[in-house]
């Protein structure tokens, strides 16, 4: 059999995988992987491991990782030539073609990708459709109605509370709400938000939605505590600008689709978001009506001309006297409108 596994969601890819050996019996002595991202990447050994049958054994199998002949699908506002792989040719496309025209039976052919998805409109994925079992590995459904019985599996019993922040750092994928489960239970004392917070990864995405949050909020301790956390790991702040403006323009243009009365499975078509991050930005734009996104992101652009031009106070601490500036100057708007 020949498969293709790919999508964003790791846990869910391994899990099939781990399915065909349990189905077909494959001894994992019995399997061969290999990379079509290695600069030592080869079609012919490929294809010799393919053709020659398993040893002392039943069935073996071929894992392949981004195959190079294979399209990805296209991001929006990508050109075709930037997804085509250099690896990609006449000759290679036939030598493939010849092999799924006449697949080994006792040999399984399983592709699979961590980063991309491909297209069913893929030259080889079209014409051999009824030969490649192809499935797309996506999260389906709201993390907060898995993590109980995640939970659960780990032998790990938290409040609701933890329960939530454990989702909120998932951001939306099961494969990172697992990791940081599995983190968590060879964790040996009780486990409350500090530990959360401590052992569990987060992606600076969440990082810089809590800081526009707490910047929209008003709670210049948070915002502090975040900017902090960004300096001790080394990050420039010209990357914490970049993020954190680009947060605001996704708020903006979020906003406008609001307006404009769009769903969300709409929203997350036109920006190519999951259904996570539309939801949270709707709940901060329900609760912040009266912030204006663009008149914060243009005192962003002028802040990051004012670091450039080499001023003498840390880079970091102009940052936080941004942040403090700000949101004094917005009290003082909201105390003149009382």
């Amino acid at each position: 059999m020949i498969y293709l596994f790919d999508g964003n969601e790791v846990y869910l890819i391994k899990k099939e995988i781990e399915k065909i050996f349990a189905e077909h019996d494959i001894d994992k002595t019995a399997v061969v992987r290999m990379d079509g991202n290695a600069r030592n990447f080869d079609i012919d050994t490929l294809l010799e491991e393919l053709e020659t049958l398993p040893f002392l054994v039943e069935k073996k199998a071929i894992i392949l990782r981004d195959p190079p002949f294979l399209k990805p699908r296209r991001k929006k506002g990508e050109k075709d030539e930037e997804r085509i792989d250099k690896n990609e040719n006449d000759k290679t496309i036939k030598k493939i073609e010849r092999y799924f025209d006449d697949p080994l039976s006792l040999v399984d052919f399983i592709m699979y990708s961590e980063t991309k998805e491909y297209s069913s409109t893929d030259p080889l994925l079209k014409k051999y459709k009824d030969k490649i079992v192809h499935k797309t590995c996506r999260s389906d459904g709201d993390l907060r109605v898995k993590v109980a019985s995640i939970l659960k599996d780990y032998g790990l019993v938290l409040t609701q509370k933890d329960r939530e922040l454990l989702v909120s750092y998932a951001a939306g994928s099961l494969t990172k709400l697992i990791a940081n489960v599995e983190v968590l239970s060879l964790y040996p004392d009780p486990i409350d938000q500090d530990v959360i917070k401590k052992i569990c990864d987060r992606s600076i995405e969440d990082a810089i939605f809590d800081l526009s949050n707490a910047i929209f909020a008003k709670d210049i301790s948070k915002a502090i505590m975040v900017t902090r956390d960004f300096k001790a790991l080394g990050s420039s702040v010209f990357y914490l600008i970049a993020f954190l403006a680009s947060q605001l323009r996704f708020y903006n243009e979020i906003q406008y689709y609001d307006k404009k009365g769009f769903g969300t499975q709409e929203m997350m078509k036109r920006t190519a978001s999951k259904e996570f991050r539309i939801r949270l930005t709707l709940d901060t734009l329900h609760r912040y009506q009266d912030t204006d996104f663009l008149d914060i992101l243009d005192r962003l652009g002028t802040l990051e001309q004012t670091l450039k031009s080499n001023s003498g106070l840390d880079d970091y601490e102009r940052f936080e006297l941004f942040i403090v500036d700000l949101m004094e100057e917005y009290h003082a708007s909201d105390q003149r409108h009382l």
